[in-house]
Order: C-alpha cells, then structure tokens, then sequence
C-alpha cells in the first residue's frame, strides 16, 4: 500500500507532534528495562522484528510475543506509537509475522506493531480436547473455572501486562495505542477496546461478533468462566448494548469476507452492526466479495488497517498537542523560562564544513539530515479546517510545481466535484487527473524517501523525493512542500508556508483515505 508514508506524513506528527504532547509522554522510567529474552532478531522493511520471551505474572508460564519497531536514527524520545494484534484460534506469535505483510506499511506509518501469543503454554498447562479450546484458544478473557484459572489470564495479560513490558523495554508509547485483530481476536480487540478506554482506535478482520450466541463462545465461555451468560462481560455486541456508545474510538472498522465458512454460524457480524446502530456508535464494515477466513483476506487488506489506525493516532497526537497549547497560553513562563536562551539549531553546518563541501553535496547532506529529524510542522485535526480546506481545494489553490525536468511552474491545485480525483490546472478534464485512491501516499517533503534508505553515504535515508531534491533551495522547499505518491510517478506540490503546507497535507491524506475506504 505504500513505501515511506502511506497515506500521511509520518515523522510530522509522530515526532513533532507527540513531542509536544505531555499526554503522550512517558516517564523517564517507563525506559527502565524489564526481565526477558531476545529469542531472534530480524531487519524488514527498514524496521526490526524481534520475538521475546519473559515470564508472565498473568498466566504464570513464560510467555511468547513478536514486536517490530520501524527504522530510525532517531526515534521518538515518547516512545513509538503502536498497533497490537491479537491473532486467532490456533495461532500464535509468528502467524501474522510471517503471513500478514504489514511491516512494511507499519515502517511507512511510523508505528510499532506489537503480536502477543494467543494462550499460555507449557508443562502443567492445559491443552484442551480440540482446537478451539485451551492451547492457541485463551479467547482474551480471565478463567474462573478448574482448571483454566491456574493459567488461563489472557485478557489480563494483553491489557495490563504486555504493554507495561514493551513500553518500558523496548520504547512504545503508553498511551499512543490502538488494536486490531482477527476472529478471535478480532473478538479481543473489540472487547478489549470498549471495556478499557485505553485505546484510539480499534478494527478487526472477521471477529467473532457475539460469541454468547454461536458455539465457538459457548465453548470458551462455559470451560473458562462456568457458564455461557458469564461471557457477556467479553462479548462486543452485549458491551455494545450494555455500555455503548464509546465515543473515544470514533468509528470502528471490520473487514469481513463474504466467502467465509465461518460467517453464518460463528462470526455474527449482523449482530454487532445491529447494536451500533441502536447506540449511535459508528461502525464501518466492509464485505469483500470472494474472500475467506484465511491469511491471504488479511493480507489484502491489513495495509488499510495500519493505516486507519496511524491516522487514528496522529488525529489523537494533534488534538493533544493543542489542547498543551491553550493550557500554555494561560499559563505565564516563569522568570527562568523567560530568560531561557534560544535552543540552538540543531540542523545547522558550520561555515568551514560548508566551506569543504560542493553545493550539491552540501544539499545532499541538508536531505539527509532532514530525514533524520523528521521536521515538519503539526497538522490541524479539526472538522472544520477539513471543510474549509476542502472548498478552497474544490475552487483551486494556487501552488508551484515541481517537475521532473528540474523546473518549477506557476499551477492551481484543484479537486474533482466528486471529490476522488485532484488535477493541476484550471480547466482541467477529471479524465486527466490523479485518482485519490491511486495514491500510495502523501509524503512531507521532510519525511523519509524509502527509495533511498540503505544508501552508502546516508544509510539513514533522504528527505522527499528526487524531483524535490532537484529543487536548488533544497530543505527550505521541503519544509513547505509534499507529493502525492503514485506507483509510477509524483505530484511534488510547493505552497506558501509550511502552515498552509501542512493543513492541505492534511486534508489529503484524509480525502486519499476516504477514496481507499
């Protein structure tokens, strides 16, 4: 779905923007790290994979999880934002690693994703007589009963345990979260999601929607917790009911398969769209023709869903980031602060190192130094910024194109009457212009071109893209600039300011998700 940024800008708000952000920080302890064992170690898309294992207070028994954290000279001192994902039944740590193809989105989005195992296991622990129940079946709820209850805490651990331990060891926010999953856990995050309010989002492939109603629930619930009406407190459609709306997570999305075996008996996905809508909670479910309950469905579409969920977040970094903002604006700084000498930039070259290096290569390094601090300025969150960027967007802003001949022409930006398409000049045919659904992503100018990480001089990537770094001003374009990413070409669009930058930017990625969705 994308190389470097998806749909959005990533270093902008992840970096910037949660750095502002005192909500999202966490303490200088959270960096301390906790006791466990690093079993392997892998580099993909830029970022690293890591599976961990560490002994569980939850389920007392050692404990399995994968987490990826994408690539960075420097990473966001708050911690990464994270996605976690909670797989099926029969499943554990490594199905999604290894069969989903989500680390690459995840590395464009500049979000960790973290995979627990989906029960306990070991000696003295128990199986189960079938696939559905015990080993790779802990449905993310807490025994009560014999003999589950000895080892059977998998809501517990998911919640409280799991994240205290990566976020102290391994730098992934506290609060920058959200959840995804898939059947039974696509069961979990729903649940998990609307019982805690401690996430920003939550989505799921093919969840088991009311599990007190089909035998897979019935099974769990009645082994795990002595009685099927006990699941309630785990079931999506019965919280929903119960305790709905959750206006926190916005709106929800599933994916669900049409083909899927599953689908009738087990999943009930009718059930959950029925109790949204007699809560007013806003849920988007999206039935894919022709596909199934297997891996290859969530591979098709878990690149949205990384997406969705990065949007999510960055929307909760910026409504954050303001709300410090007005709180500073009724707070008068102290004598210290006030006499506080600027923060020096950190940017900067001296006169001699400039003196010793071409102005290409001078340029060059400006890049590549761009990309390693992932500069660029907060977006605006609000509804109605978005709606009045959009109208000027529909009567056409002018702006500077930057094109592959290394020019720059004088164009007008304009949007489709539908809104799905965006062209370049005034007068434009719809026939002729970018369809927002083919963009990949908008990339800031000062955001990381994957194209070029790995390079032998900057190893660390360069900021933009190669028709932006053309540009003989360099950064300072960058800093007001982003593209429009397509498979096989760039809409490399200059604005006046990197304010006005960064509201259209924004506005654009959001109308490029609502094509893709």
């Amino acid at each position: 779905q994308s190389k470097d940024n998806s749909f959005f800008s990533r270093d902008r708000p992840l970096r910037a923007v949660y750095a502002a952000s005192v909500q999202l920080r966490a303490p200088a302890s959270a960096r301390s790290t906790m006791a466990h064992e690093i079993l392997s170690t892998v580099k993909v898309a830029g970022g690293t994979l890591r599976r961990v294992k560490h002994a569980s207070s939850s389920t007392k028994t050692d404990m399995i999880f994968a987490i990826y954290t994408p690539g960075a000279a420097v990473e966001p001192p708050e911690g990464w934002p994270v996605i976690y994902w909670l797989s099926g039944l029969t499943c554990d740590d490594t199905n999604f690693s290894n069969k989903a193809g989500a680390f690459a989105t995840a590395a464009a989005e500049r979000v960790a994703l973290v995979m627990p195992d989906t029960s306990p296991r070991g000696d003295g622990v128990e199986e189960g007589d079938g696939w559905d129940i015990g080993t790779g079946a802990g449905f993310y709820c807490d025994a009560t009963a014999a003999p589950w209850s000895a080892h059977y805490k998998m809501r517990s651990y998911v919640v409280d345990e799991l994240p205290a331990l990566v976020v102290k060891s391994f730098n992934v926010s506290a609060t920058a979260k959200s959840i995804s999953g898939h059947s039974m856990g696509g069961h979990g995050a729903l649940t998990v999601a609307m019982s805690t309010g401690a996430y920003v989002s939550v989505s799921a492939f093919a969840p088991i929607c009311h599990p007190t109603k089909c035998p897979w629930g019935d099974k769990a619930f009645t082994s795990y917790l002595g009685s099927t009406a006990a699941g309630a407190a785990f079931d999506a459609t019965e919280l929903m009911l119960a305790k709905g709306p959750f206006p926190a997570l916005g709106e929800i999305l599933v994916d669900q398969g049409d083909a899927d075996g599953f689908l009738e008996k087990q999943l009930l996905p009718q059930d959950l769209v029925a109790a949204c809508k007699a809560k007013g909670q806003p849920l988007r479910l999206r039935t894919q023709k022709g596909y199934d309950h297997s891996y290859h469905f969530i591979a098709t579409f878990v690149a949205d869903h990384v997406a969705f969920h990065a949007t999510r977040l960055r929307e909760a970094a910026v409504a954050a980031a303001e709300a410090e903002q007005k709180i500073a604006k009724l707070t008068p700084p102290t004598p210290a602060a006030a006499a506080a000498p600027p923060t020096p930039p950190t940017v900067a070259a001296t006169p001699r190192e400039k003196a010793k290096e071409s102005p290409a290569r001078r340029v060059e390094a400006e890049f590549a130094v761009l990309a390693e601090s992932g500069s660029a300025l907060a977006t605006s969150g609000s509804e109605g910024d978005f709606q009045e960027v959009t109208a000027k967007l529909a009567a056409g802003v002018p702006f500077v194109k930057h094109c592959s001949d290394g020019k720059t022409r004088a164009r007008t930006l304009i949007l489709s009457k539908a809104g799905d398409k965006v062209g370049w000049k005034v007068g434009q045919s719809e026939a002729s212009m970018l369809a927002l659904k083919d963009v990949l992503e908008v990339r800031a100018g000062t955001s990381i071109d994957p194209s070029t990480v790995g390079d032998k001089k900057h190893p660390n990537g360069l900021a933009g893209t190669k028709v932006l770094r053309r540009c003989a001003d360099g950064p300072g374009v960058c800093k007001k600039a982003f593209s429009l990413i397509l498979a096989d070409r760039s809409l490399d669009v200059e604005l006046s300011s990197e304010r006005e930058c960064a509201r259209y930017r924004a506005a654009l990625e959001r109308l490029v998700l609502d094509a893709k969705l």
